[in-house]
């Protein structure tokens, strides 16, 4: 079947990227959209990590020492032995897909 055949289920024309890109092209007066993705996706990134330092700041917002030395030791271990299982299981997929390990 060609690019350009009729779907199976339907009867929708499938169009090839060699056929939309002119036409996108010449609906956007031959401007080139690139620098406006480009800045899009700088905005994104930049909307991304002010979200992320919010959600930090309302953690930090909500913590209390007293609190968490009231309940004891047990659950900073708990919570450093995470930390440690996750990074060693990071760091070993990491060394695994380097190469470093030469399995």
């Amino acid at each position: 079947m060609s690019r350009s055949s009729r779907a199976a289920a339907g009867g929708v024309r499938l169009a090839d990227v060699s056929e939309v890109r002119p036409r996108l092209h010449r609906r956007l007066g031959g401007r080139d959209v690139r620098p406006a993705r480009q800045a899009q996706i700088t905005s994104l990134g930049n909307l991304s990590k002010w979200a992320f330092l919010l959600c930090f700041a309302g953690v930090g917002l909500n913590f209390d020492l007293r609190e968490i030395a009231r309940s004891g030791v047990r659950p900073l271990v708990v919570a450093a032995l995470g930390l440690v299982v996750v990074a060693a299981y990071s760091l070993g997929l990491v060394l695994l897909t380097s190469g470093w390990l030469h399995l």
